[in-house]
């Protein structure tokens, strides 16, 4: 049993970086998620701009990047993927103030958040809005 080579490979992958809303006002989709991100317990959230170097040293060739974003249009309520992620990060961040008091900038970015989120569900209503942070990748081998 050998390990079996893929001859092509799809995938798509978030990158904190690349995000990117509009309209944001004050950038309510961009600050909060700083402190929390780099905490390391939601995992890697800069991994996409890594894929590229994966998938050469895995031997593909031919790799096509496609940045992507999804409109509030594109949902059959706006407000849904608001209501899917925003509530549980708020919880996320809670828990993690909780766990850790003396971290400030916990404590500063959670209660911005919680200051911030009526604003940021209302920004999902507004005709226009998107949202990007996603990249695709194909690649051959």
């Amino acid at each position: 049993g050998g390990v079996a080579h893929l001859a092509f490979a799809i995938l798509r992958e978030c990158d904190d970086g690349l995000k990117l809303a509009y309209p944001d006002p004050g950038d309510r989709f961009k600050t909060p998620f700083g402190p929390f991100t780099e905490d390391g317990r939601m995992g890697d959230r800069h991994s996409a701009r890594k894929v590229c170097s994966y998938l050469t040293d895995a031997g593909y060739h031919s790799i096509r990047i496609e940045k992507q974003g999804l409109p509030n249009t594109a949902l059959p309520d706006p407000m849904l993927l608001f209501e899917m992620a925003i509530p549980a990060f708020l919880d996320y961040m809670r828990s993690r103030t909780t766990t850790h008091p003396d971290n400030v900038r916990f404590r500063e970015a959670y209660e911005w958040f919680r200051d911030n989120i009526d604003a940021m569900r209302e920004s999902l209503t507004q005709k226009g809005f998107f949202s990007v942070g996603f990249v695709s990748f194909t690649a051959r081998r």
